[in-house]
């Protein structure tokens, strides 16, 4: 539920604080372990603290693995035996700042997460949101601004993990301490500990729909209104249009496939001409194809998981 965490504290919740060389000797020979290979920390000039690091890699060896709220204590143990290591002393562990909260679930798919992934990027952007972030078909993701981000990947691939069948992670980042305090209503590490994780989890289902949304996505294509605007266009294949076009909104295409046909309209067509042949043919499909699927497998699987 928790993944990668940055936390901060001042001067006066620490104590023994070692010069800036030894201190980054030290943290480099904690990076050294695998338990510790995300982690990030700073000594400022004016000795205050902070750290960055996935909570489950820390934990358990591994970021594919959920973060169970049962091991806080276990947590709360292993962050202060990394800071023995950097030779620091803290007095309240539970007051450090959350400067970055991110809010993860895993999903098991039936089918390649990619297709999930892609079927997420094409959903519009939500109203007052910033852009689309995408790296497709590995990620796919929106950000309501630079500091806040909800997206999808193939967490197996990016991982590095070879194991049957298919993971998909859905993840909420919060960058800045005011976007976490905004969103969480808390900013310290001791309240995410002590939070009800089904709470976090109604956050991140929230976000979800925010970009889906509640419907189910377009009905059957009018199939008179589809012909006309294939055979608008002027072309000879105007009826291929027309076929490939019906076959897409009625589910016969998944994503992969209509990313692989954007790829090649776009390497193929000169640029005003691609823009046009996309925003005519492809972008209409936006929910079509693989909107129940991904309703099913992803949004009905989210709101049931439990803790």
């Amino acid at each position: 539920m928790i993944d990668t965490i940055k936390i901060s504290t001042r001067e006066d919740n620490i104590a023994n604080v070692p010069h800036h060389a030894e201190f980054y000797r030290r943290l480099n020979n904690v990076k050294g372990r695998g338990d510790c290979r995300t982690l990030k920390a700073s000594l400022s000039c004016s000795r205050s603290l902070s750290l960055t690091f996935s909570v489950p890699q820390v934990l358990y060896g591994s970021s594919i693995k959920e973060y169970r709220p049962d091991d806080s204590e276990m947590l709360i143990n292993k962050t202060l035996d990394i800071l023995k290591q950097l030779a620091i002393e803290v007095h309240d562990l539970r007051d450090f700042t959350l400067h970055r909260v991110d809010l993860c679930r895993n999903i098991e798919v039936p089918r390649s997460a990619e297709q999930y992934v892609i079927q997420f990027a094409r959903y519009p952007i939500p109203a007052h949101w910033s852009v689309s972030q995408n790296s497709l078909p590995t990620s796919a993701g929106f950000r309501k601004n630079a500091d806040h981000w909800i997206g999808m990947y193939d967490k197996l691939r990016q991982a590095k993990h070879q194991r049957n069948g298919h993971l998909l992670r859905v993840e909420a980042q919060y960058r800045r301490r005011k976007e976490v305090l905004d969103v969480l209503g808390f900013d310290r590490l001791g309240a995410l500990l002590n939070c009800d994780c089904s709470y976090l989890h109604e956050i991140l289902s929230n976000e979800v729909l925010t970009v889906v949304g509640a419907s189910k996505g377009p009905e059957a294509p009018d199939h008179q209104e589809l012909w006309d605007r294939c055979i608008a266009t002027g072309q000879r294949n105007g009826i291929t249009l027309f076929i490939v076009s019906a076959m897409a909104q009625q589910g016969q295409l998944d994503p992969i496939a209509l990313a692989a046909i954007d790829s090649t309209l776009r390497r193929n067509l000169l640029r005003d001409a691609y823009y046009r042949a996309r925003s005519a043919f492809l972008r209409p499909l936006s929910a079509g194809s693989f909107d129940s699927a991904f309703r099913m497998d992803v949004l009905e699987k989210l709101q049931e998981m439990k803790f």
